[in-house]
């Protein structure tokens, strides 16, 4: 493989870089005692919390201060999966599991239960559209 790279660098095409599946795909957050690494399909939810974000995992619905501001994470995460809701949410859509219309509430599957988000009515449309027609 390296000689196939060696080889296309000097014939002027670009070779395509493997790119990690998303069940692969990890980023690395700030935490209290350093960094922790976590794998993009655990994550159910970040919120915002002033300048600090609080994470919410798949695993036992444990929750951890996160020391970077939502717009941070929302860069680390933008070919992940995960999507931005209005300006407190970023949230795992695929473990959505059901939309309460009356509250502008959002229900995510974890592993232990469910994670109810309450939602602007901004970013309720905004997901009401996107979950519309799957």
């Amino acid at each position: 493989r390296l000689l196939d790279r060696i080889e296309a660098r000097h014939s002027g095409k670009p070779m395509p870089l493997p790119l990690a599946t998303s069940a692969e795909q990890k980023i690395s957050l700030r935490v209290i005692n350093g960094l922790l690494s976590i794998k993009i399909p655990d994550i159910v939810c970040f919120e915002a919390d002033g300048s600090y974000s609080v994470l919410t995992i798949y695993e036992d619905q444990k929750t951890i201060t996160i020391f970077e501001p939502l717009c941070d994470i929302e860069l680390k995460t933008t070919n992940g999966g995960l999507i931005r809701l209005g300006r407190r949410h970023i949230i795992n859509p695929t473990l959505v599991e059901r939309l309460n219309n009356k509250d502008h509430s959002c229900m995510l599957r974890t592993q232990t239960g469910y994670k109810v988000i309450n939602l602007s009515q901004t970013a309720y449309n905004q997901l009401m559209e996107m979950v519309k027609y799957d």
